[in-house]
């Protein structure tokens, strides 16, 4: 399953700019699959996805984000349409990024103040995208743009604080931390998925 809907991510990032790719589309189909496999298998995907150590970084952590949203949303109560919006934000939350993120992974040096503008951009860019391309889902674009925000009011773009971020968000932006900490990058070693749930927990009210 994992192999297989991983190819169908990296074809949605790959070809989500082409006119009448219909792209959003297959984000939302993935978006439907992974809430009704993860009824059954949720433990198992998760950690086969976590295995899967030889993909593209963006892609395979696109999945993951998804699954975790899934998970996430369902533990908080969410209805089930509440969780597709979730889950498809969650699919498609640094696409704004997305090609820019390999060379980033593998860097040893201090980010220059372009790479610095485009991280703290791509949000809004992942929107614009997402909007370009046919989506008209408000909580699925909301959550795309805010999943960047923090608690405390230090994240980006806008510098939002606590009940001014969107519960998806929320969500969005624990999955996505956690997806990056269980993962190598070039300035740090990954963590046991153990290490980054404590790390996160200590970080409440970030």
């Amino acid at each position: 399953w994992v192999e297989t809907h991983y190819q169908l991510i990296s074809d949605v990032y790959n070809h989500f700019e082409d006119p009448g790719a219909n792209s959003y589309k297959k984000v939302q189909i993935l978006a439907e699959r992974i809430l009704r496999v993860s009824e059954k298998h949720s433990d198992g995907l998760l950690a086969a996805v976590q295995l899967a150590t030889d993909k593209v970084y963006s892609h395979i952590k696109a999945l993951h984000v998804g699954l975790l949203c899934e998970a996430l949303g369902h533990r908080a109560g969410l209805s089930s349409s509440q969780r597709l919006s979730l889950i498809a934000a969650g699919l498609t939350h640094d696409l704004g990024m997305w090609q820019m993120q390999e060379q980033l992974r593998t860097r040893q040096e201090p980010l220059t103040d372009e790479q610095w503008t485009h991280i703290r951009s791509h949000p809004q860019r992942g929107s614009q995208l997402l909007k370009k391309a046919g989506v008209l889902n408000s909580d699925w674009l909301q959550t795309v743009e805010q999943h960047h925000e923090r608690l405390n009011g230090s994240g980006y773009p806008r510098g939002l604080a606590g009940d001014k971020i969107c519960q998806a968000a929320r969500i969005v932006a624990v999955a996505d931390t956690f997806a990056a900490m269980v993962r190598s990058r070039g300035d740090r070693d990954q963590r046991m998925p153990k290490e980054a749930m404590r790390d996160l927990f200590l970080s409440r009210g970030e």
